[in-house]
């Protein structure tokens, strides 16, 4: 599944700028009002219409910093939870439960914490 920093073409590190230059240059490429002029088929215009909507979508949460914070911790839950697993697999408990301190806090708290988000 394409990231939202797929869908607009720019890196994870892309800077703000970055990200609404790509998403203008989009929109003028996706917009419907435009593309229905170039687009003769009613299936291409159904395609541009759904990418229009994805690349608002990814706007909407990457121009937003308190937004793409959010994203990016979400995004890589998947990760931690790899990390998780391999880091009891070392301690030789199963399923990531252990005596650790690290391992009885939320990942909320210790993400969050990390990246300074408050309340997540």
């Amino acid at each position: 599944m394409p990231t939202h920093y797929d869908t607009l073409g720019v890196s994870k590190s892309a800077s703000t700028d970055e990200i609404k230059k790509a998403y203008r240059k989009l929109c003028m490429r996706y917009h419907p009002d435009v593309a229905s002029s170039s687009s003769s088929t009613p299936t291409a215009q159904s395609k541009n219409a759904d990418k229009f909507k994805r690349i608002s979508e990814a706007y909407s949460i990457l121009g937003n910093e308190n937004k793409r914070r959010r994203y990016n911790f979400d995004i890589s839950e998947s990760g931690i939870q790899e990390l998780r697993k391999k880091a009891a697999k070392a301690r030789g408990t199963a399923g990531g439960g252990g005596n650790s301190f690290a391992a009885t806090l939320p990942r909320n708290v210790l993400i969050g914490g990390i990246l300074g988000i408050a309340g997540v």
